[in-house]
């Protein structure tokens, strides 16, 4: 059975699992604004230097810039396949 709901203008409607994934993906997208808040007090309590925290926070950035877009688009590739249940 497919999760896809049709409507009668054949336009299609992503389920609401898409929804969250893509709220979640821009709540870890604009988490390094928060690592870039508190940069200071990440470096001393590392003790490293202010400038390796901030590349850090900028891998962080460009990772999630990279990947992010293509998170939401995973399950509904993965939904063809069956899931094991296991007890």
């Amino acid at each position: 059975m497919n999760s896809l709901h049709v409507k009668e203008d054949s336009t299609v409607r992503l389920p609401v699992a898409i929804y969250a994934l893509s709220f979640g993906i821009f709540a870890m997208v604009s988490s390094e604004f928060q690592g870039s808040a508190i940069i200071n007090a990440i470096a001393m309590g590392l003790r490293v230097s202010v400038a390796l925290v901030g590349y850090w926070v900028s891998w962080y950035a460009c990772a999630m810039m990279l990947g992010g877009p293509h998170l939401p688009i995973l399950p509904r590739s993965l939904a063809q396949y069956p899931v094991s249940q296991t007890a």
